[in-house]
């Protein structure tokens, strides 16, 4: 059951890359491939990049001064408040 969820899941999100709505028709192989390098340059890249050298300095700052805890709670609170706005917006 939780194959096909996933599976239908997936399919949804990922519609707009196998098939183009106003061509109405599927996409070519090298458009649907061209489509996800772009999603991974944007989810890796862009958001992994950003998101690393935002923990990366405050991580400096705060370590210089002995609040590492700090650290780990802003983390962690971001951590959860993306994955809450993630789930109430998808």
């Amino acid at each position: 059951m939780l194959n096909v969820l996933l599976k239908k899941q997936l399919t949804e999100i990922f519609r707009s890359y196998f098939y183009d709505p106003k061509k109405n028709r599927a996409r070519s192989k090298a458009g649907i491939v061209a489509y996800f390098i772009l999603f991974v340059v944007i989810m890796a890249g862009f958001l992994g990049g950003m998101f690393t050298f935002l923990s990366l300095s405050i991580c400096d700052a705060l370590a210089a001064v002995g609040m590492d805890w700090l650290y780990f709670a802003l983390m962690g609170l971001l951590a959860v408040l993306l994955g809450a706005f993630g789930s109430v917006f998808n």
